[in-house]
């Protein structure tokens, strides 16, 4: 609980990256994060073009302070101009995000096997009422916690064999 009483101290956290298209979608999640007292940043995105450009600049040194790499992303499939799963496409295509946990929202489980098939994490059809949408953004925090102790537990672990030698 430290942490909480550090000026700035969340945003220092990697984000959960959201895309939604929907103004009025983007507006309940964010309200859904606030309810599940997330104390992870969101940073939302309007479409899958969004998505790519805002990873792409996650690995350009010039920008990582603008653009952190995610914890995890929650986003569509549905997305405008770069669809749900040719964002997946880039993100499992490239070394540097395979790890990433993707969560897909879609309106149906139609979807689901070729989610899975191309590297999606999880599937959830997209939840119709307010209490859904908090359960997807307390599975995006599992999902980011986990992935970003990992990371930090590989980074520590590199750093030890670094200093050993």
């Amino acid at each position: 609980m430290m942490a909480n009483t550090i000026p700035g101290w969340r945003d220092s956290l990697p984000p959960i990256l959201v895309a939604e298209d929907d103004p009025f979608s983007r507006d309940l999640l964010e309200e859904a994060a606030k309810e599940a007292h997330l104390p992870i940043p969101l940073h939302v995105v309007r479409d899958g073009a969004e998505v790519v450009d805002y990873m792409k600049r996650c690995v350009d040194p010039t920008c990582r302070t603008s653009s952190p790499a995610p914890g995890s992303i929650l986003m569509e499939l549905s997305l405008p101009r770069v669809n749900g799963m040719e964002v997946l496409g880039f993100l499992r295509g490239r070394p540097e995000f395979h790890d990433i946990p993707v969560l897909i929202l879609g309106v149906s489980n139609d979807s689901a096997e070729a989610c899975y098939r191309a590297g999606a994490t999880a599937f959830l059809v997209k939840p119709v009422r307010f209490t859904g949408l908090v359960s997807a953004i307390r599975l995006a925090e599992a999902h980011w916690c986990r992935y970003v102790h990992q990371r930090n537990a590989v980074t520590t672990t590199a750093l030890r064999g670094q200093e050993r030698s």
